[in-house]
């Protein structure tokens, strides 16, 4: 189900019958063991990260969380049992600067934070409920290059500054768009100068570093903007949901719209994502 190297160079293989783990030479197979308080919920794990202090975090079968000690060989449930670890979660985000986010279906979000001695857990809810963020759904968690960490919200955006807790917030309030009252952000690009954020209704968000302010960009189109990536020329690739994608010059603020009416390559199917390869 998935694939990595570790930083070590060793391979590992998440797979519907347990984690496996490749030295160039064999296997070591990791299983949920019976009668242990501190094992796999599931022996299917469908995804895995790797984060900087080299733990393996996994998502399995049931939507669990489990952060994996590779030196211990020891499996433990994140959150832990009485912690909110019975939530559906359904993606896990694991940053360059250590923190990892557990996005829940519609129970809003959990960051966990990570101490650089002892690697030690603690976690805190982001909800309405709990009065983190008012947002009940993240779509998507990024850390920028300053190290602030934007949360991708269906009420808005959400910013932690480097080194905080609190949560800043922009647009998190009721606002009519095509789905509803609020303004919802999901995708995500950096260059050097810019941030740009992609939300509903064709808008993207652009966010100077040195002023520290946003000025909207209105794409001529209605899905939202799925997926951004900044290329090697300058320009900036927007991709929507549903009505192609977007050529952007960032400097003559002018664009190349390649839509499904134009390209029939392009149905009208969603977009799920983009890869840009070394050409």
């Amino acid at each position: 189900m998935s694939i990595l190297q570790d930083h070590k160079g060793a391979m590992w293989f998440a797979t519907w019958d347990g984690l496996n783990k490749f030295d160039g030479y064999t296997f070591t197979t990791y299983k949920a063991s019976q009668g242990s308080e501190i094992s796999l919920t599931n022996n299917r794990v469908d995804y895995m990260w790797e984060d900087k202090y080299g733990y393996f975090w996994l998502q399995t079968y049931d939507n669990r969380i489990h952060r994996f000690n590779p030196s211990t060989e020891i499996f433990e449930q994140v959150p832990a049992s009485g912690e909110g670890a019975f939530m559906n979660i359904t993606s896990v985000k694991v940053l360059d600067n250590g923190t990892v986010w557990l996005l829940t279906e519609k129970e809003g979000a959990i960051r966990v934070l990570i101490d650089p001695k002892d690697h030690s857990l603690s976690s805190e809810m982001f909800s309405i409920k709990s009065g983190g963020f008012p947002a009940n759904h993240f779509n998507n968690i990024y850390l920028d290059s300053s190290g602030r960490e934007w949360l991708m919200t269906n009420n808005g955006l959400g910013m932690i500054p480097p080194g905080e807790r609190e949560t800043v917030s922009y647009f998190a309030e009721n606002r009519p768009h095509a789905r509803g009252n609020d303004l919802e952000f999901y995708s995500f690009a950096e260059n050097e100068k810019e941030l740009f954020l992609g939300a509903e209704s064709g808008h993207v968000w652009r966010f100077s570093k040195e002023e520290e302010r946003f000025q909207l960009l209105e794409l001529p189109v209605k899905s939202f903007v799925s997926s951004i990536e900044c290329l090697s020329d300058g320009n900036i690739l927007f991709v929507t949901s549903t009505e192609g994608c977007f050529i952007y010059n960032p400097v003559t603020n002018r664009h190349t719209h390649y839509s499904p009416k134009e390209y029939k390559e392009l149905s009208n199917s969603p977009i799920l994502s983009v890869y840009i390869d070394k050409g």
